[in-house]
């Protein structure tokens, strides 16, 4: 991953935990001021101010995420882990109780977002692609446009 700065890159799993980054990303993101344990990015998506200053879009951009993680969702809809997660948000975060209740599922893992980094607004693209699909592990790289 580290080959790959200046983009910010990071890699997630099946229930959306952030397991690795490199530093463009962290810069970013901020994965490294949490606790690992609490280093989800759906979690760090509607429970972060950060996060909701950081998407210059938040909502729609929240709204996309949330459906895309629905994919992943229905392949761990037993896993008791995601159903805690899943649970938890919907306790903690009113937009996420709203969204989720959309049944939305959003297909493209790839587009341009927009990211309030420093103070100033930066257009990316991003990537997602699945590195081990055993275990479900997904790399998301952002490079500036």
């Amino acid at each position: 991953m580290n080959d790959l700065s200046p983009h910010l890159t990071y890699v997630l799993n099946l229930h959306w935990d952030v397991l690795a980054f490199n530093q463009p990303a962290d810069e970013c993101f901020c994965f490294s001021q949490v606790g690992s344990e609490q280093r989800n990015f759906l979690w760090l998506l509607f429970t972060s101010e950060h996060y909701r200053e950081l998407f210059c879009h938040w909502e729609r951009d929240a709204y996309r995420l949330l459906a895309s993680f629905r994919r992943d969702y229905a392949l761990a809809v037993k896993d008791n882990y995601i159903q805690e997660l899943v649970n938890k948000l919907l306790k903690t975060s009113p937009d996420f109780y709203g969204m989720w209740h959309k049944h939305e599922i959003y297909e493209p893992c790839n587009g341009v977002r927009e990211l309030n980094v420093n103070g100033q607004v930066t257009t990316f693209g991003y990537t997602s692609m699945i590195t081990d699909a055993e275990r479900h592990l997904r790399l998301i790289v952002y490079a500036k446009d």
